[in-house]
């Protein structure tokens, strides 16, 4: 009886389970890490998406890279990030240094991304 009860509950925890899987989240970081600073050199300022390891898309903004992998025929959402222009990318370096709050593997926190996908600066 307990048994089942517990089942139930698992069952059901992981149906209301949303957002990323964490390992997957761990590859994005990752190849953000390998591939942030030729981002910065080639797209500055620009929206990417990435795909399985792939960048699939550069834009102006979210909406114009989710398109762009949907036209790619990509169903899934791809990670999308906005690349720092240099001389942010450098401030937050610096920032890192001397503050607690980063984010550890070289990021700080640099904005803030609002539900609508708008990323504002801090």
């Amino acid at each position: 009886m307990i048994v089942q009860q517990i089942r139930r509950m698992k069952r059901r925890a992981a149906q209301k389970r949303t957002g990323i899987d964490p390992r997957v989240l761990m590859a994005y970081d990752r190849w953000v890490t390998l591939h942030l600073d030729e981002m910065v050199q080639k797209h500055p300022g620009k929206v990417i998406a990435v795909y399985n390891g792939k960048l699939v898309a550069v834009g102006d903004t979210y909406k114009e890279v989710f398109a762009a992998a949907r036209a790619q025929g990509i169903t899934e959402q791809p990670f999308a990030m906005e690349v720092p222009r240099p001389e942010n990318f450098e401030a937050g370096l610096r920032a890192r240094l001397d503050s607690p709050r980063s984010l550890g593997g070289g990021f700080h926190l640099l904005g803030r991304l609002d539900i609508s996908g708008h990323f504002s600066a801090r």
